[in-house]
């Protein structure tokens, strides 16, 4: 399991009509993917290299459209952008898609930047979504749970609405325990990885409710 969280300088205030994001590579491939912002000048500032698993924290952006680039080492440059009228709170991640084959033209696989909105703040809690093709199954404190592939809010399963909360793989293998001093949402991200018999996952600390 990969937990990595860098936590990026924040562009903007937390103020009424801002957006709240987080960037990520999600694979399946493992070539790092190098992600850009454009400034209010329109400057591209690069934000890093992610190799596959990685995310940022979230961070405030400026109440205005923000275009995100992501560059794959082979498959070039796509575009994706956020403006907080209709992406308050979202993760914007890369991942690969393959065009179908046609007449005289072999599958292609092309770089597919995702926006995937996380809805209305939390105060506590855990939850997942499964950015796979195929059910997974895990367990969370003991408990087996499966998990259906889908991008949309209502695909979020929960997971646990305690503080602390142990994720595994359905063997048991590779647990990790989540207790944060304060009462704080996780979402968790389970990504494939290129290879259908074995999946990636991460969790990402979400934006609480704020008094």
């Amino acid at each position: 399991m990969r937990f990595i969280f860098i936590p990026l300088l924040f562009l903007g205030t937390t103020s009424k009509g801002s957006a709240q994001v987080a960037l990520a590579n999600f694979g399946p491939d493992q070539k790092p993917v190098g992600i850009f912002m454009k400034t209010s000048t329109g400057e591209a500032l690069k934000l890093g290299d992610f190799p596959i698993g990685q995310a940022t924290g979230f961070m405030n952006l400026e109440p205005r459209q923000t275009e995100f680039i992501f560059e794959h080492p082979t498959l070039g440059k796509k575009s994706i952008s956020v403006h907080p009228s209709n992406s308050p709170t979202c993760i914007l991640y890369s991942t690969i898609r393959i065009i179908p084959p046609e007449k005289d033209k072999p599958a292609e696989p092309v770089l597919a930047p995702q926006k995937l909105l996380l809805g209305q703040p939390r105060a506590k809690g855990y939850r997942a979504i499964n950015l796979c093709t195929n059910l997974i199954v895990f367990s969370v404190d003991g408990k087996k749970v499966q998990c259906k592939p889908g991008t949309n809010e209502s695909d979020f399963i929960e997971l646990s609405s305690s503080q602390r909360a142990t994720i595994a793989r359905e063997d048991g293998t590779d647990p990790i325990t989540y207790s944060p001093e304060e009462p704080s949402p996780f979402v968790v991200f389970f990504y494939p990885t290129g290879d259908k018999k074995f999946f990636g996952w991460t969790a990402q600390p979400e934006p609480a409710i704020t008094k």
